[in-house]
């Protein structure tokens, strides 16, 4: 094995033969947990750190805690997702909040499509948007999110200015 070379032996501490293995093996453990202590969040790290664990403990117990949570965080997110209106933010604080949503679901492993994403944004908009919701609907191919999503900035900005002639 190269010297530097950092492989699952080394990081789980196998077969290590003699003193200055183990001395290399506690110092590339060290830089391992520091990696963990800057990059986790300290919360986290309360939870899952113990004064004697090893980087690979650490990676373990992190791994253990988001696969244990991932279903419920599923159903959470999903509900969120299905659930979240617009009332009075505006478009594209709407159409920001819906898109994390997307991208944290797909993390927990349940991908929305951009089709999705866009009905979602027709279905969960006031009366006030209806008649821009049916342009959408009828435009063929049916749009995609970003597309949706223009579409509804322009007719916001409209009804705007029309207000402000009133």
């Amino acid at each position: 094995m190269c010297r530097g070379t950092l492989s699952y032996r080394r990081i789980s501490r196998k077969s290590l033969t003699s003193g200055d293995d183990e001395e290399e093996w506690y110092l590339v453990d060290a830089h391992i947990k520091l990696w963990f202590y800057s990059t986790c969040d300290l919360e986290l790290l309360q939870i899952i750190s113990s004064d004697d664990c090893t980087a690979k403990d650490l990676w373990n117990k992190l791994d253990g805690f988001f696969r244990n949570n991932k279903m419920s965080r599923m159903l959470q997110l999903q509900y969120q997702f299905c659930n979240t209106k617009i009332s009075s933010s505006s478009i594209t604080e709407f159409c920001h909040t819906l898109k994390n949503l997307s991208d944290d679901l797909k993390d927990v492993g349940s991908t929305i499509t951009e089709i999705k994403l866009g009905m979602q944004i027709l279905r969960q908009t006031p009366p006030c948007y209806h008649n821009i919701v049916d342009v959408i609907t009828n435009t063929k191919p049916f749009p995609l999110f970003i597309k949706a999503k223009n579409m509804f900035l322009l007719h916001e900005s409209r009804e705007a200015t029309s207000d402000s002639f009133i």
